[in-house]
């Protein structure tokens, strides 16, 4: 219950602070699309009342679910859900726009047949929707399916069914020497070398604290992948493919992640070398020399935890701790440092090589585009997310001078 009650604690400090910006990211988003199709501003601010309505309900439903005991593990796919709701209902029976944004590519290609790309916008006929509503609900099964089993293996109890499973059959053996024993359904091996040979020191860790932990749990049935999995195959039976249409998106599935699983392998380890060699202790400590502005710096090691493992979970357990040590130190609010490191590192989320190898292998069919998206992804996006990763700094910094009583 301790742990439980931990976790809507910090959650609800994160939905203190992460609102503020999700009002304000789709705008961010809107504007930042425009202008690289070739837009103008007047026609970003065209559209703000639906944006307004999208990061609005967003925000709201988000410091709701965040403060919930029941919603606090699945706070954004709620969210997300509620605010794709709402936007489609104001778009459809409250308001919509005058004209229509037109691509780079289709502005060109009118101005080639010698139209007015002006005229095409501003005509309300020129688009008109195709498809039924029961060819639309069709279509979104696959996102709807995807959402309910995301939410369903991020229940704790359901966690603990699927991990519990087959525990009436265990085994126990040696794996280059070390122990590899457990259920058939959450085997732990104790990695070679490494398990409990590390320790930490203070100022990093209390006095004769434990050594470090370094046990490989394989919970393949109660990760968030298997739930994936599962949703890609009830997709596959909703959408009624055939024979060949299994084997095609088989094999186009394991050629597209083929070199993406091979990055996000080197980058998760790369986390675990951060951690176990002490890189990142040494990383947190030169922050800690900021002082008052440590709360500022606290969304950049979280930020930095997350370009470096990939995961917010990772960047929480590489930095969790010492971002709370270190708010003790500087007699700051642990609550709200420890969460401003999960929603600093929510910002570094668009930059890290894992997260841009798997969006290339989606949205890429050429192979030579994939390998030549990832640097210039990269590129794009990493003045938005070191701007991101700011904003949260400067929330947190105002939470912890101006506005103590925000803090849970």
């Amino acid at each position: 219950m301790a742990t439980i009650r931990l976790q809507v604690t910090l959650s609800a400090m994160a939905g203190r602070q992460l609102p503020f910006v999700s009002v304000l990211v789709p705008f961010w988003l809107v504007a930042t699309f425009v202008k690289m199709e070739g837009g103008t501003w007047k026609q970003v601010f065209e559209v703000w009342p639906a944006m307004l309505c999208a990061g609005l309900t967003f925000a709201a439903m988000q410091f709701f679910a965040s403060g919930s005991s029941a919603l606090h593990l699945m706070t954004d796919v709620v969210s997300g859900v509620f605010s794709v709701i709402c936007t489609a209902l104001f778009l459809r029976f409250v308001w919509h726009p005058k004209t229509r944004f037109l691509l780079r590519s289709e502005r060109e290609a009118l101005e080639r047949a010698g139209q007015n790309p002006e005229t095409v916008t501003a005509d309300s006929n020129g688009w008109k929707y195709r498809y039924t509503t029961r060819e639309t609900i069709h279509a979104w099964m696959p996102w709807v399916i995807l959402i309910a089993c995301c939410a369903l293996w991020g229940v704790p109890e359901f966690k603990k069914l699927l991990n519990g499973l087959f525990s009436g059959v265990t085994f126990s053996t040696t794996l280059l020497g070390s122990p590899f024993a457990g259920s058939l359904s959450l085997p732990v091996w104790d990695m070679p070398a490494l398990h409990n040979l590390v320790q930490r020191m203070p100022p990093v860790a209390p006095v004769n604290a434990k050594a470090e932990a370094a046990k490989f749990t394989i919970n393949w049935l109660s990760t968030a992948g298997t739930g994936v999995f599962v949703a890609a195959l009830l997709a596959g039976l909703v959408l009624k493919l055939n024979a060949a249409q299994w084997k095609e998106a088989f094999i186009q599935t394991m050629r597209r992640m083929k070199i993406p699983v091979l990055v996000i392998g080197q980058v998760l380890g790369l986390g675990f070398l951060t951690r176990y060699s002490g890189t990142d202790a040494v990383l947190g400590l030169a922050f800690t020399h900021a002082g008052f502005l440590y709360p500022f710096f606290a969304a950049y090691l979280g930020w930095l935890g997350v370009f470096l493992t990939g995961s917010d979970t990772a960047s929480n357990a590489l930095f969790g701790s010492l971002q709370r040590i270190t708010a003790q130190q500087l007699n700051l609010n642990p609550t709200l440092i420890v969460a401003t490191n999960s929603t600093g590192g929510v910002m570094g989320k668009m930059i890290d090589a894992q997260s841009i190898m798997v969006a290339c292998a989606a949205c890429y069919d050429d192979p030579k585009e994939r390998s030549f998206a990832l640097g210039p992804i990269f590129r794009t996006v990493f003045f938005h997310s070191i701007a991101g990763a700011a904003v949260i700094g400067i929330i947190a910094m105002l939470q912890a001078y101006v506005f103590p009583s925000m803090i849970p």
